[in-house]
C-alpha cells in the first residue's frame, strides 16, 4: 500500500470563512490591510471594558478531492495543520489564545486537534506560525470524495479600561493529508 502525503496552502485572501462570536462581544471579519505573506487575513476583535472572554471560531470546510487535490480512489489517514497567527492592537487585556485548531466532520463533530490552545498571548506579535500534531483520522472511514471541517478557535478576555482592545489575526492555513489506495485495504475471501 502506498502512502503519500499532499500539503495544500490556504491563504485567507483567496478564502471565504465563516465566522462565529462566542458571547457577542467580539467582531470577527476580513482584514483586507494585513496577512502573511499577501494581505489579507481573518480576524477577532474585541473592545470594551471587561469584554468577554469570548469563545470565537472560524470555519470552513474543504473537498479532499477538489479543494485538497487528494488523488481518486485513495483513503484519508491522517491530517496535520500548521498556521500563522498575529496578535495586535492591546490595550488592557486580560487574556488571548490562539486555538485550539481542529478537524471536524462536516456535522461539526470533532474528529481530532491538530493544534492545541497556545499559552496566555502577553503582547503583541508579529506573524508566528504554529505546527500542529499529525492526527489519525483513518477511524472515520474517509475517501477522498467527502469532505471535512477545520474549525479556528481563539478566546479573547480584556480588563477594567474603556479603552481595552484587542485583535487576533490568522492567516497561512496548511492542511497536510496522508492518503493511501483505498483499494488496497479491501480484502476479499473466495470460497
Amino acid at each position: 500500500m502506498a502512502t503519500q502525503t499532499t500539503t495544500q496552502v490556504w491563504l485567507s485572501n483567496l478564502d471565504s470563512w465563516t465566522g462565529v462570536a462566542g458571547s457577542g462581544d467580539s467582531t470577527l471579519q476580513w482584514q483586507a490591510g494585513d496577512g502573511t505573506p499577501a494581505n489579507g487575513c481573518i480576524e477577532s476583535v474585541i473592545t470594551g471594558r471587561n469584554s468577554g472572554p469570548d469563545d470565537n471560531y472560524f470555519w470552513k470546510e474543504f473537498a479532499f478531492d477538489t479543494d485538497l487535490s487528494i488523488p481518486s480512489d485513495q483513503k484519508i489517514d491522517s491530517i496535520q495543520l500548521k498556521i500563522y497567527y498575529k496578535t495586535t492592537g492591546y490595550d488592557t487585556v486580560e487574556d488571548v489564545y490562539d486555538g485550539p485548531h481542529e478537524i471536524r466532520t462536516t456535522g461539526d463533530a470533532l474528529v481530532a486537534t491538530s493544534i492545541a490552545q497556545s499559552a496566555d498571548i502577553t503582547s503583541e506579535t508579529g506573524w508566528t506560525q504554529r505546527t500542529g500534531s499529525d492526527e489519525d483520522v483513518s477511524g472515520q472511514g474517509w475517501l477522498d470524495s467527502d469532505s471535512c471541517r477545520i474549525r479556528l478557535n481563539n478566546q479573547l478576555h480584556l480588563g477594567n479600561s474603556k479603552t481595552a482592545t484587542a485583535t487576533l489575526r490568522n492567516d497561512y492555513l496548511e492542511i497536510i493529508v496522508t492518503h493511501s489506495d483505498a483499494a488496497a485495504n479491501i480484502v476479499q475471501t473466495i470460497i
